[in-house]
């Protein structure tokens, strides 16, 4: 599947501990797939927040190891750029992509920006991170999942 429709589905499997009353209306097909397990969704997520340490090459990491992929210019849901001092990334179940503005180790600003200008619009003053794929690959969780 395309990656919104990807990023729309983990946002929505990352919300469904929260709902407890009402009804979820979704295709026979999608029912009969396996969900990702809620505490993969749940432990893989990461919140940044302004004047938090960061470590770049740490970031970098985990972020592959969530399933984002490192592009040089970042358009799409899961794809993340570092150049210097700036991480671009694009969360999965976000609307828009953000830009971590560093000073140091320590995150000065996070902005939203036009994924098609590449210019910055608004700052925030945190980011939720969802990982960029529903099941983890490692291979005790994929025997787990059989």
């Amino acid at each position: 599947p395309h990656q919104d429709i990807i990023s729309q589905r983990i946002a929505t499997l990352y919300r469904l501990p929260e709902i407890k009353h009402g009804v979820l209306v979704v295709p026979i097909a999608t029912a009969l797939h396996r969900l990702a397990p809620t505490r993969f969704l749940l432990g893989s997520g990461l919140l940044l927040d302004v004047g938090q340490k960061l470590d770049v090459e740490e970031m970098r990491a985990r972020l592959e190891a969530a399933g984002y992929r490192c592009v040089d210019t970042v358009y799409e849901h899961g794809e993340f750029a570092v150049r210097g001092a700036l991480i671009d990334l694009f969360p999965m179940g976000s609307d828009t992509p953000f830009r971590i503005d560093l000073f140091d180790d320590e995150i000065e600003t996070l902005r939203t920006f036009d994924p098609e200008t590449q210019r910055s619009v608004d700052k925030v003053e945190s980011i939720r991170l969802l990982p960029a794929r529903e099941f983890p690959l490692e291979k005790k969780a994929v025997t787990d999942f059989r």
